[in-house]
């Protein structure tokens, strides 16, 4: 999955200064705070709405959905995880919702067996190329639509994402325990499929 260069990709105390002076220039109404906010932020929220959803045309529209809803209430922000923590939990409030519209487990499971073929490497192919890479990305994303969305939700936070347990277990409203157990048995399932569709499980991800 290529979603081009990350603007984003900073150091994070960096950053998060950054995004502090940013917000107060926004809540005082300077539209080009908002837009340098949204050209840090969109790559990495980009990534996590494909990897949650697993397509990237709805993950956009999650996107900018999760920006309207943050600039409407930009006034609410608290500051305490950062700004692009604080999308973070819009975006996952979000894709709860569009779990809760469509029976997408169902669908998955077709979809993963009709593309089986098509997702499996190549005989003698070099692990290093991208070709190769974008087609682990994409059964990974095909693994991770056969997930249940409380153990895909944790696998992207702690796995791809590399979020800090105690945050992520924040942001999902549960116990940094119950979190370790999700993200467990989501990197077994996800090995397991990447398994299943002739991949190497040496890593997950």
């Amino acid at each position: 999955m290529d979603t081009g260069p990350d603007p984003g990709a900073q150091p994070r105390a960096q950053r998060g200064a950054l995004e502090a002076i940013l917000v107060e220039r926004a809540r005082a109404g300077r539209a080009e705070a908002w837009a340098r906010l949204y050209e840090i932020c969109f790559h990495e929220a980009l990534r996590e709405a494909t990897y949650l959803l697993g397509n990237v045309t709805e993950a956009e529209d999650l996107v900018h959905e999760a920006f309207a809803v943050a600039l409407a209430k930009i006034h609410t922000f608290e500051g305490r995880a950062g700004f692009g923590g604080w999308l973070r939990g819009i975006l996952l409030n979000l894709a709860r919702k569009t779990y809760r519209a469509r029976g997408r487990r169902r669908r998955a499971l077709e979809r993963l067996r009709e593309v089986r073929s098509c997702l499996a490497p190549p005989a003698g192919a070099d692990v290093e190329s991208d070709h190769l890479a974008k087609r682990r990305a994409e059964a990974l994303l095909a693994v991770l639509e056969t997930l249940p969305p409380v153990l895909r939700e944790a696998f992207v936070l702690v796995d791809l994402r590399g979020v800090p347990p105690k945050e992520a277990a924040g942001l999902l409203g549960v116990r940094p325990g119950t979190l370790r157990v999700r993200a467990s048995r989501a990197r077994r399932r996800v090995r397991d499929g990447l398994a299943g569709l002739g991949w190497d499980v040496g890593g997950a991800s």
